[in-house]
């Protein structure tokens, strides 16, 4: 005849511990995808400001070569530059001082702006039209975006 044994009072902790276990892991991988999440995030940023910064030059040498067309021009992958000539100095019978910038945004396919760049340089205009950059003239400024 078989022997039966009188079951007591179990405390049962392996469903508390397991559960336990997996609310760890589960925490685990969310806050992996959050990592990850802001790591292309950041990623797009840099890229997108780099993008921001080579347009921003490539605007400069247009417009420091005289080869610029219009004011606002896009030049393709969500990239618009802005160019702007300011005469800041005109002496009576000389030279003229001038501010040359160009602004560069880079904007996503659904319009939202994710970078801007904007370099300046001051130039020196003779009479006879020859210009020459003002040396330590040169600036960058980035504005960053939301």
């Amino acid at each position: 005849m078989p022997t039966i044994h009188a079951v007591g009072h179990q405390s049962g902790f392996a469903l508390p511990a397991v559960l336990v276990v997996l609310l760890g892991l589960g925490l685990l991988v969310a806050s992996g995808f959050q990592s990850s999440k802001l790591e292309l995030e950041s990623a797009r940023s840099l890229v997108a400001s780099i993008r921001a910064f080579q347009g921003a030059e490539a605007g400069m040498a247009l417009l420091e070569s005289g080869s610029w067309s219009d004011s606002t021009t896009g030049i393709g992958d969500g990239v618009t530059l802005t160019a702007t000539i300011d005469t800041l100095w005109i002496s009576g019978d000389g030279p003229r001082l001038e501010r040359r910038s160009v602004r560069a945004v880079v904007t996503d396919p659904r319009g939202r702006r994710l970078a801007r760049r904007q370099l300046e340089r001051l130039w020196l205009i003779q009479l006879d039209g020859t210009a020459s950059a003002v040396a330590g003239s040169w600036s960058e400024s980035i504005q960053p975006e939301p």
